[in-house]
């Protein structure tokens, strides 16, 4: 469990020891009465259930990269199955398998967003992307640092602040 505590919070780990971890993100998942905390500095992703008393771990995805830092969670069929968490200390996101309870790969990428296609399946959009089979490159203004989209939206959004000076400001919208 986390205690968010400032300067620092503690980790109980699976061996009973206190460390110190901020977390990272908070996250539902589909197959239990579970919830996943993303432990900023210890790398980890612990999976509680939260109708137990005592609120037990049952799930340690150890792992995954130094400083955890943004995640999101796959869109589509079986929302939700999928975390990409990135690692900003090690420059990569790692998948998380919610209903397996494990991590399935690492990949070294940007910060991204998912959304489900009738036609290709489960995609995502990544700044820079290095791995994976490639759908569309799209053109922007500029490199960003951010995309984002949601289910309500037929849009992809992608700023361009490493555009230089004159597309910094500017936001690009890509259909879906």
């Amino acid at each position: 469990m986390v205690g968010n505590y400032v300067p620092t919070s503690s980790v109980i780990n699976m061996d009973g020891n206190i460390g110190s971890s901020r977390v990272a993100g908070v996250y539902d998942t589909p197959y239990g009465p579970y919830i996943a905390f993303a432990l900023k500095d210890a790398g980890h992703v612990y999976i509680v259930d939260y109708s137990k008393p005592g609120y037990p771990i049952v799930g340690d995805i150890p792992n995954i990269g130094k400083i955890l830092h943004d995640g999101f969670e796959n869109e589509g069929k079986e929302i939700g199955r999928y975390l990409m968490q990135a690692s900003q200390g090690s420059d990569l996101m790692g998948i998380i398998d919610f209903k397996t309870k494990s991590l399935v790969a690492k990949v070294y990428t940007g910060q991204g967003s998912s959304w489900y296609n009738e036609r290709y399946g489960q995609l995502f959009a990544i700044n820079s992307m290095n791995v994976g089979d490639v759908v569309a490159r799209i053109r922007t203004a500029g490199g960003g640092l951010f995309v984002g989209t949601s289910e309500n939206t037929p849009y992809i959004c992608s700023d361009n602040v490493i555009g230089g000076k004159d597309n910094w400001n500017k936001i690009s919208l890509i259909g879906k």
